[in-house]
């Protein structure tokens, strides 16, 4: 399998972008970025899309930002939801590297497209939306794991029980 974004990795933007993520979350952590880059990966060549007919850039760093500072509270920052939050912290660390406003728009758009109601308007919104929610198409254990880390995510981030001990 081909890896379609082995010609744009960016490892300053990956440790940007690791740092907006809390280890203390058992699910929405930097481990379920790297997941659904893979899982990305995995949509664009089984519906063989040729590179040359989507944006790759858009959905690489729509990933690594699509849950950045889901730990916080966006409510108490203005913000209407953790996708807004999250677009917002794109934005800020695109336009600081000189990424274009245009691209970084296509970006932030594809981050708000993981909302639980959001439509999508093109490939690479649905390509985005779709790797973030793949996990739950994976194999009955994978599935369960999952299951139990976002439970115990959302046990901590209203205070029932910490779940790191």
């Amino acid at each position: 399998m081909r890896d379609v974004f082995r010609k744009i990795r960016d490892e300053k933007a990956e440790i940007s972008a690791s740092n907006l993520y809390s280890k203390k979350l058992a699910f929405h952590n930097f481990f379920h970025v790297i997941e659904t880059l893979k899982f990305a990966n995995k949509i664009i060549n089984s519906l063989l899309i040729e590179l040359s007919t989507i944006n790759l850039e858009t959905i690489y760093y729509a990933l690594l930002f699509h849950d950045a500072g889901y730990i916080e509270d966006q409510a108490s920052m203005g913000f209407a939801d953790k996708e807004s939050y999250a677009a917002a912290l794109a934005e800020e660390y695109l336009l600081g590297r000189g990424m274009s406003p245009v691209d970084v728009s296509k970006v932030t758009m594809a981050i708000k497209a993981t909302h639980i109601s959001a439509e999508c308007r093109n490939l690479e919104e649905e390509v985005v939306r779709g790797a973030d929610i793949s996990g739950m198409a994976a194999p009955y254990n994978d599935v369960l794991e999952m299951s139990k880390a976002v439970k115990a995510e959302q046990e901590y981030l209203i205070g029932e029980t910490d779940f790191l001990g």
